[in-house]
């Protein structure tokens, strides 16, 4: 049978009480928190910017793939990572304001791609990228039309 203090260190209740932070230093540490989470979302948007700027040019065909989301895992996103900051790109060309939002976290990410996944989808965009023949194939030139 485990003692009381057996079972206080099972649960951490015991080991948390030797971790417990002073105020001075656990106000450092979330500052730099903050500080890591707005250069990640600097970084992220100018992914954003970035990966749209690959989907309208349509970069990613003179890399032999069909879709930015085959680039992506190319390049080392996944599939969807690649498609939702590529979204975001889109909805920041619509709302610019977005960016601030983003970055003093007033919106997710997500949501922002959500705003350009439906302007893209009001215009029609999104089915038309679907249906494009794969690089070489009838109307592209064989190193892929931009």
């Amino acid at each position: 049978m485990l003692s009381d203090r057996g079972v206080r260190l099972m649960f951490g209740m015991e080991i948390s009480r030797q971790f417990e932070l002073d105020k001075q230093t656990s106000q450092q540490l979330e500052a730099e928190l903050g500080a890591l989470l707005f250069g990640l979302r600097c970084s992220q948007l100018r992914e954003a910017h970035t990966l749209r700027e690959v989907e309208r040019s349509r970069h990613y065909r003179r890399r032999g793939c069909r879709s930015l989301a085959e680039y992506g895992e190319k390049i080392g996103y996944s599939g969807e990572e690649a498609e939702m900051l590529a979204a975001v790109g889109r909805a920041l060309e619509l709302r610019p304001a977005l960016r601030e939002e983003i970055l003093t976290r007033k919106i997710l990410l997500e949501e922002a791609a959500a705003w350009g996944r439906a302007a893209d989808g009001a215009s029609g965009a999104g089915s038309q990228r679907e249906r494009e023949p794969p690089p070489g194939g009838p109307g592209h030139a064989a190193q892929g039309a931009p």
